[in-house]
């Protein structure tokens, strides 16, 4: 006796782009009650159109592509229309220095869903907190070790290292709705909700405790941006003052290098009002303030005959990773911090124009449209050897740009010159012969 073979029982579904197009030729067939149909379906979409870069809409509602319903449980039927939405990559997001082998990536899709790859336990891992990440998101945050997605409807989800800001269950009540952004260090997040209130998670000790600040937090008018070192926050308030909190020595209270209790007063009442911006490095802020003066603390020293030239006249701050470069208005600059990341250095009195920074290195561009450079040799602070490219010239500076250890300047004529750490971009001699200048066009006749 021949035993009966049952018949598997299958469907097909017809996989169209906006545009009216069949995105997979003839359609795709599944079985009827095998299980992992809508991935099976993705599977086919994306090897015909060479991207997985879309979603699938059954009729107005976003097909679950997870788990492993049938397409009967899905209710799908024989002929349904599936519509394939592009949806172009928005941004690469990567943790914020996450040393030793736990690097990770989440990417923002079109759409607000997002993606997660790297080092599970250091974000590359998302399944706990799939379903919220399908759709909606806004943007990305990170910081070490953990994500932090901000979605449209002003709810936050988060996933990664539960003690550097992966976990927000204990706040979660509070991120439900109402968030306006997201900052980081390098364990912890903070939200900014609309009425101007901090919403803090993660590592307490490095800024996912705020209650230390609650007071200034609350007496400010809420919070207008903030500026994080490694492991502490400053907040500017509404009203000009600054709150802080984190890591005491990394800028998280009125501590500095270079002071005592009379510093600490002395800054308190420099901090409690006409701030105008915050800049951070490392383990060390800087705030300007409106009448130009500015106020260091944290770990980067800062002299006395240093504080002098700060009292006024600056107009802007640039760092790299642990020194800062205050330009003023005059065109002078005044350096403080380590002076092997371009910290502690005598510079020109006047006509700088602008200033760049990587990591470990300055590159200030003069009014003539020569280049001075300072801090790390090795990391760019030495350009002796392009020198020649970087003094006076008629063709300005349109811009510089860095990596951790090298630098690149573009001229207004369309040329490029390199220098810093040969093996991190500071060599361009391979490509010269295609950054060099293009000749002037002849005149017509």
């Amino acid at each position: 006796e021949v035993a009966a073979v049952a018949e598997v029982e299958t469907l097909t579904v017809l996989p169209l782009l906006v545009s009216g197009s069949e995105a997979v030729p003839g359609g795709v067939v599944l079985g009827l009650r095998a299980p992992g149909a809508a991935a099976a379906l993705r599977r086919r979409v994306a090897a015909s159109l060479g991207s997985g870069q879309f979603a699938l809409l059954a009729g107005t509602e976003l097909l679950a592509e997870s788990g492993n319903a049938s397409a009967e449980q899905l209710g799908l039927r024989d002929g349904d229309v599936i519509t394939v939405v592009r949806m172009a990559l928005q941004d690469v997001h990567p943790t914020k220095f996450p040393g030793g082998d736990r690097g990770a990536f989440a990417a923002l899709l079109g759409g607000g869903s997002v993606v997660a790859w790297g080092h599970p336990r250091g974000g590359g891992d998302s399944s706990t907190v799939k379903d919220q990440l399908r759709s909606g998101v806004a943007t990305l945050c990170s910081t070490g070790h953990a994500f932090a997605a901000l979605k449209v409807d002003g709810s936050v989800v988060a996933w990664g290292d539960p003690r550097r800001g992966g976990d927000c269950a204990g706040v979660q009540d509070e991120l439900t709705s109402g968030v306006r952004t997201l900052f980081s260090t390098r364990y912890a997040f903070a939200a900014v909700r609309d009425d101007g209130s901090v919403v803090a998670w993660g590592d307490p000790q490095k800024g996912g405790e705020c209650s230390g600040a609650r007071a200034e937090l609350a007496g400010g008018g809420g919070v207008a941006t903030m500026a994080s070192t490694h492991s502490a926050f400053a907040a500017l308030m509404e009203d000009g003052s600054v709150a802080l909190w984190g890591k005491s020595r990394e800028g998280g209270s009125r501590w500095t290098a270079s002071g005592g209790q009379e510093s600490e007063t002395r800054l308190r009442e420099q901090l409690a009002g006409g701030v105008k911006s915050i800049y951070a490095c490392n383990a060390s802020f800087a705030a300007l303030k409106t009448d130009g003066s500015v106020v260091p603390w944290g770990a980067a020293y800062c002299p006395a005959h240093v504080l002098e030239e700060l009292a006024a006249d600056v107009q802007e701050i640039f760092s790299t990773d642990s020194a800062f470069a205050a330009l003023k208005a005059g065109g002078g600059v005044v350096t403080w911090g380590p002076v092997e990341r371009g910290g502690g250095v005598a510079l020109l009195q006047r006509g700088v124009q602008t200033i760049f920074a990587n990591q470990a290195a300055f590159a200030a561009v003069l009014r003539d449209g020569s280049v001075v450079t300072w801090g790390d040799q090795d990391a760019g602070g030495d350009s002796s050897a392009v020198q020649a490219q970087l003094g006076p010239s008629d063709v300005g500076v349109r811009a510089i740009c860095g990596t951790d250890s090298a630098f690149a300047l573009l001229r207004e004529d369309g040329s490029v010159v390199a220098w810093g750490d040969r093996g991190r971009g500071g060599d361009a001699s391979a490509v010269a012969d295609r950054l060099a200048a293009p000749p002037p066009r002849a005149l017509a006749a």
